[in-house]
């Protein structure tokens, strides 16, 4: 079905409008405009097409629009803050708090209106073509989740950073580097820098994020060593560092306290060394990969005490020997994947873990 200006009745709706997944087609009809008593839309979830009509502008400066998972096309809108009379108290301001755009087809710039949003709280404009610079954060006082991950923005990320923040994700885009000034962002718990083509060393400051759960910084060009304050993380429950070449030296002992963790993911980097036998106290740990490194010496038998690793990939080291308390965690069912390098020291390995092991030049 298409939406059109003959099948919206302006005077029928109220301040709540929900056609989440209706599968409407068509493009937006712009008597969509008129609706100024609306201060919920959403349209997430169906098939409409073209670009936001400008009379939009208006009914946009509602509440919370949410037009995600369309194929919407064009550029945004301005989505200003507008003043509107229709209160029986008088002029009232009505300020937008949520705008959901992703998964469109979207493109342009980030208008820089949306840095006037004191009142926004959500921007979910991931998965689109937009392009451009981030833009200035500084007024917006009340955001608390920024989602811009999946598009072609560049440059730098904005020196100042709404304290409020919770969630922040620039995934596949090409940002320059990670600002010291992430360090302010102490009400943040989840962390996304994936994928963004990012040069330059982890700033110590991360380690003031003590609200973190979940950071991701793998797949970019990161260099330097992964700094000790990432031991001050105590709630983080996910630590991805992989596939950054240029990552050096050893592990910090210091993540072993992170004790809440269930997925440690560092492969693919440069992380020389022994592997620390703090990791033993990552009671929670359910995932650990460490493959493609050069770590050296002997797998810390502490490894052994974790009770619910089911993976643990360490392939593509120079690790000289596993201790055998591994093999009562395969013995036990509980270490399902288990990756090594042939031809390392292990009293049990063809007892009970050939079979879990990256083998490709030894006998059955």
């Amino acid at each position: 079905m298409k939406m059109s200006d003959d099948n919206v009745c302006v005077d029928c709706l109220s301040e709540y409008l929900n056609l989440q997944d209706n599968k409407f087609g068509g493009k937006l009809p712009s008597s969509f405009g008129l609706l100024q008593q609306l201060d919920f839309i959403n349209l997430n979830d169906n098939r409409l097409s073209g670009a936001i009509p400008l009379d939009l502008e208006y009914v946009m400066s509602r509440i919370e629009v949410c037009m995600s998972n369309n194929y919407l096309t064009g550029e945004l809108p301005s989505f200003s803050e507008r003043v509107s009379d229709t209160s029986s108290h008088g002029k009232i301001k009505i300020r937008i708090e949520r705008i959901k755009l992703d998964s469109n087809r979207l493109r342009g710039s980030i208008p820089r209106g949306f840095g006037e949003m004191t009142t926004l709280q959500e921007l979910s404009l991931s998965q689109n073509l937009l392009s451009g610079t981030i833009v200035n954060m500084e007024k917006l006082t009340s955001m608390e989740i920024l989602k811009l991950g999946g598009n072609k923005l560049s440059g730098s990320i904005p020196q100042i950073l709404p304290p409020t923040l919770k969630q922040f994700d620039m995934e596949y885009n090409q940002i320059l580097s990670i600002p010291t000034e992430i360090g302010y962002l102490t009400n943040i718990d989840f962390l996304n820098l994936r994928h963004a083509n990012m040069m330059g060393r982890i700033p110590t400051e991360i380690g003031n994020l003590s609200n973190l759960k979940k950071l991701h910084l793998g797949h970019n060009r990161l260099s330097g060593t992964i700094p000790s304050e990432i031991g001050h993380l105590s709630n983080l429950v996910e630590l991805e560092i992989s596939h950054n070449f240029n990552i050096v030296g050893e592990l910090p002992s210091e993540i072993g306290r992170l004790e809440k963790l269930t997925n440690l993911v560092l492969n693919t980097n440069s992380l020389n060394g022994t592997i620390p036998s703090s990791l033993g106290h990552l009671e929670y740990l359910k995932s650990l990969k460490l493959e493609e490194n050069q770590f050296t010496g002997t797998v810390p038998e502490e490894l052994g005490s974790l009770k619910h690793l089911g993976t643990l990939l360490l392939h593509e080291n120079n690790l000289q020997a596993i201790p055998k308390e591994m093999c009562d965690l395969v013995n036990s069912g509980t270490l399902f994947e288990f990756w090594v390098t042939c031809g390392l020291s292990c009293d049990c390995c063809y007892q009970c873990l050939c079979p879990f092991i990256l083998r490709d030049d030894c006998d059955p």
